[in-house]
């Protein structure tokens, strides 16, 4: 892309490329100052979002909650902001309340990950995971069982969960 853009920016500022010999540094920036504008100017916007965005680095709460509303339409996105709340905030809350508000968060976001992208079976054990935690168990079966299915090599726990759930 960057590349693009520098042809790009080569072409609009009629810039001869590498035909003239310079004798200075002095006499290369004067000849090429419209190409050296145009690069000042991206690489001040690119510092500028670089910078704006590394606030978001704090946790994975603050970045994918912010994700969220950025990239509505990413199942990846949606499913990291539920493994987040599910992994990071469920467990270290006291409050009975609040850890349903954060399942009931947890299980909308990864909901929205399996109805965009319903094949990344992934996105199903993170969601059984959530019912499990709230004592869901026919859901949990469930997304355990579609996780199962799909992989040839599921993760050990899930048969150790399906085996305590069936029983």
């Amino acid at each position: 892309f960057i590349i693009v853009l520098a042809l790009l920016a080569l072409k609009l500022t009629k810039t001869e490329q590498f035909k003239s010999k310079f004798n200075s540094f002095k006499e290369f920036f004067s000849v090429n100052s419209k190409l050296f504008i145009i690069v000042f100017i991206l690489t001040g916007i690119y510092s500028f979002r670089t910078i704006e965005r590394s606030q978001d680095w704090k946790n994975n709460l603050n970045l994918f909650g912010h994700d969220v509303k950025i990239a509505e339409n990413s199942a990846r996105v949606h499913t990291s902001g539920g493994a987040a709340l599910l992994y990071d905030l469920y467990p270290a809350e006291k409050d009975k309340k609040k850890k349903d508000s954060l399942l009931d968060l947890t299980i909308i976001e990864l909901k929205k990950a399996i109805q965009i992208f319903d094949k990344a079976s992934e996105y199903n054990y993170v969601l059984a995971t959530a019912y499990m935690d709230r004592n869901d168990y026919k859901n949990a079966i469930e997304n355990f069982e579609i996780y199962k299915n799909r992989y040839s090599k599921p993760k050990p726990d899930v048969y150790k969960h399906l085996g305590t759930m069936y029983r």
